[in-house]
């Protein structure tokens, strides 16, 4: 990307170019809308520094699956107030728990609004969604995650089948006549959004400042 050298092209941006394109059909207006979501919507600390934003909000969503669904966030992901090595050590000996990590699937869900994600024209509404209210890509990860909890929950399921699920969602199941009602009724409001979020950074923060100091210490 010319116009900012700093940022270049990265991984998910094209999704989102071609998203932007179809909805709006003009390329140079579609380049505009993708500057927008660079300066205003938060994309720029997706796409940088390692995608530092992606970390931050995927943790964040951690966190807020732990209090909204509290039996699925144990069957499907890691305990954040565990450490690793525990958590490691836990799921080794229950087959409960899938000890799935959310940045194998929630990242690519985020940075490409969804459309690697959902049906064609789920994604669109979803698009048009974003612009209005960006937390509603929690809302709309949340109402996937909500109806295909049933399949999550199966004992059978693998963890090497619950990711390769996540990755390839059946597409039947998250037509926009189920997925927009099941987001507007989840009980998620802007301000647990926001403290987790917080949360999250202060954790990501204290991650980086630990990592640091290990590096000056070799």
């Amino acid at each position: 990307m010319n116009y900012d050298g700093e940022l270049g092209f990265a991984p998910g941006m094209s999704c989102v170019v071609g998203l932007l394109i179809a909805h709006v059909g003009a390329p140079e207006e579609a380049f505009w809308i993708l500057v927008a979501l660079v300066k205003r919507y938060g994309f720029r600390n997706y796409f940088e520094g390692g995608g530092e934003g992606l970390r931050i909000e995927t943790l964040a969503f951690g966190f807020l699956l732990e209090s909204v669904d509290s039996k699925l966030a144990k069957r499907l992901v890691r305990s954040f107030a565990l450490s690793t090595q525990l958590q490691l050590l836990i799921n080794a000996r229950s087959q409960a728990e899938l000890g799935v990590d959310l940045h194998t699937f929630l990242p690519s869900w985020f940075a490409t609004l969804f459309v690697i994600a959902l049906p064609w024209d789920t994604t669109l509404r979803c698009a048009d969604l974003f612009f209005f209210d960006r937390t509603f890509l929690f809302r709309i990860a949340f109402a996937i995650l909500d109806l295909v909890r049933q399949r999550l929950l199966d004992p059978n399921l693998s963890r090497n089948a619950a990711i390769d699920f996540l990755v390839h969602l059946p597409p039947s199941s998250l037509s926009s006549s189920l997925l927009f009602p099941t987001a507007f009724t989840l009980k998620l409001s802007d301000d647990r959004i926001r403290k987790a979020t917080k949360r999250a950074e202060g954790v990501v923060r204290d991650g980086a400042k630990a990592a640091k100091g290990a590096r000056g210490r070799k």
